[in-house]
């Protein structure tokens, strides 16, 4: 309310909230919201990213401690949260080794579209899961495609970013500064 309010002022924004309040459909989709695996999930494999990026330079006992936490809640959600431990590693690995965070920063956005490309040219316009019974191609998405999907989305959240993003980012304001300096006028 307090968003809109500040968008298009109080007469609007107490209107929108009445119609939200008012809106049979309102309870459906918080009650769905609230019981979505996916959120928790997420949450949680998140928490254990940033708790253990956070904790790279602190105690191992207190960065394993945080870190299995919240992998355990996030497997109490869903299984999807395997894909955080292989992610764990390589982000420790990241840290420790310029050459392989190198690597993922040059080569990652290579794998992706190689992934993706693969998933929709194969699954999506070619048609496989109108050729396959039901149930067997849905196994077959399930089994080959869901997995790269979830390592697609955890790579391209965790490392591309951190690299691209930060790294390069930060060296090239530090080299432009002098650029954008402006001379003291005496």
């Amino acid at each position: 309310m307090s968003l809109f309010n500040a968008s298009y002022g109080n007469e609007s924004a107490l209107y929108a909230a009445l119609f939200f309040a008012i809106l049979p459909v309102h309870a459906e989709v918080i009650s769905w919201i609230a019981a979505s695996k996916i959120l928790g999930c997420t949450l949680f494999s998140l928490v254990a990213l940033i708790s253990f990026a956070k904790n790279l330079e602190k105690s191992y006992f207190l960065r394993n401690l945080s870190t299995v936490g919240s992998l355990v809640a996030a497997f109490g959600f869903k299984e999807q949260a395997i894909m955080v431990p292989p992610i764990l590693v390589l982000l420790a690995a990241m840290y420790q080794k310029k050459g392989l965070s190198m690597a993922l920063a040059k080569h990652g956005y290579l794998l992706i579209l190689s992934e993706m490309g693969l998933y929709w040219s194969y699954l999506g316009s070619l048609g496989l899961a109108h050729v396959f019974p039901k149930k067997l191609a849905s196994g077959i998405i399930h089994t080959f495609c869901m997995p790269l999907y979830g390592l697609y989305l955890y790579v391209q959240h965790a490392f591309i970013p951190y690299n691209l993003a930060i790294r390069y980012s930060l060296r090239w304001i530090r080299k432009s500064a002098h650029i954008f300096a402006q001379p003291d006028a005496k």
